[in-house]
This record gives C-alpha cells, structure tokens and sequence, in this order.
C-alpha cells in the first residue's frame, strides 16, 4: 500500500510557558479580567472565585497540563474537560501565537468537544498558520462533524499550505460526504494539492470510483497520476479498469 503524502509540517511544541505568555502579554493585551475558580475546599471542591487570574493566564496554564498529559503523566482517563474547556477559550485570543498553541493542544488530546470551536478558526481566523493548525487538529480529532468547514478549506482557502492539511485530515477522517468536494479540488491548478486529493479519495474508498480521479489517471504530472492509481486500487471499481490498464504504459 503507498504510504499517503506527508501532512505539512505540524506544530513541534507549545511556544510559550505560563511566566513567559504571562511577562510578553501587558495589561492591554488581556482579553479580559474573568476570575477562574480555584480549589480552597478540602476534597478539591472549588469554593468561588479568586481574582488575579485573567483567561490568558488560565488557557496558559492548561496548555502546561495538556504537555503533561501527552507524556502520560496525566493517567489513563483522557484530558480533564476543565483543560479542554480552557484550550478552547484560548482559541478566541487576541495574540495568534496563542491561538496556535492551544488548536495544537486540542488536536494533540483530540478534544471532539472542540471541533466546532476549531472549525470556526479555521474558516475565520486571519492567521494562515492558526487555520493550518487547526485543520491539522480537526484530522487528528478524527470527527465527521468537520467534514463541511474541512470541505470548504480545501476548495478554498486562500494559503495552499492551508488547503493541503484540509485534504489530508479529511482523508484521516474517511467521511464519504468529503468525495464530492474533494473530485472538485482534483481539478486545482496545483499538482500538490491534486496528488493530495486523489490520495484523501483513495483514503476515504468510496464505493466507486468518482469521474475526476479517473480523470486524474492522465494528469500531466506524474505524482498525480501515480496517487490517482494508487487510490483506484483501493476504491477497486471496474469502471477504473480500462484507464488504470492504459495508465500501465504510463
């Protein structure tokens, strides 16, 4: 089996700690002066608020948790919904290098809870490497609810760096609904992002093969062609037949 196209590069690490996110945000970055719980009780019940403690610094700290979960320091029960909840309120941040952060987070705990959060940043944030994160994040999630803002990424997104992580997490995700976009996307006039879609179509197996990537079997470039044959196995259609037997003297 041909191993896909690799995804673009994907966030190596959280940029920023607690005491460094904390002394680069000044007062007029702060988004807002919300208190966060904090546990005083015995047992840990949380008891009020405690002020001195903005959202900022909130999402900053649970990214920390979220490092350590990743290392499985943090038990075999998944994230805490707390974290997520956290990571999700961060997405909505005013400095992008945040943002970026905790989309890497969410994907990296594959927090489904989050999916429409993320979906809503990679449509709308005007960061491109915040929209490529958060594509990259909702493959990982792995939930059909994001094929359409996926979808829509693909065919349209400005950056060609973001419409390539769109193709591969939707080839991840394997949501037939993705078919139909994706044969429209088999037709862009760049070669890396057809030979990312033939192989996100080949990933998905539809029941048949749809028309554009037979299309695709006589793409001028070779990398397409050879993705597109590559996803005609898979899907294994008999209509593929006579142009996959003409694609042998390729």
């Amino acid at each position: 089996q041909m191993p896909p196209p690799p995804p673009a590069q994907a966030p190596a690490v959280l940029s920023l700690t607690t005491s460094q996110h904390t002394a680069q945000r000044s007062e007029t970055h702060m988004v807002t002066q919300e208190t966060v719980h904090q546990d005083t009780g015995q047992g840990g019940e949380p008891q009020g608020a405690r002020a001195g403690h903005t959202i900022v610094r909130q999402a900053a700290r649970a990214a920390q948790q979220a490092v350590r979960a990743w290392t499985g320091q943090q038990g075999e029960h998944g994230a805490d919904p707390r974290v997520i909840m956290a990571l999700m309120g961060a997405l909505q941040d005013s400095v992008a290098s945040v943002r970026r952060d905790a989309a890497y987070a969410l994907g990296q705990l594959e927090g489904k809870q989050a999916t429409t959060a993320l979906s809503d940043r990679l449509l709308r944030d005007g960061d491109t490497e915040v929209r490529r994160i958060a594509a990259w994040a909702l493959g990982q999630i792995d939930s059909r609810d994001a094929t359409t803002p996926l979808s829509r990424a693909a065919m349209a997104d400005a950056s060609t760096a973001v419409r390539a992580m769109a193709i591969w997490a939707l080839g991840q995700i394997e949501d037939p609904a993705a078919v139909t976009p994706l044969s429209a996307v088999l037709r862009d006039s760049s070669e890396e992002i057809r030979a990312r879609a033939a192989w996100a179509i080949g990933s998905i197996e539809p029941d048949k093969a749809p028309p554009a990537l037979i299309a695709a079997l006589e793409d001028p470039s070779p990398e397409v062609r050879l993705r597109a044959a590559w996803a005609a196995g898979q899907i294994a259609d008999p209509a593929a037949v006579p142009a996959l037997a003409v694609a042998i003297k390729d």
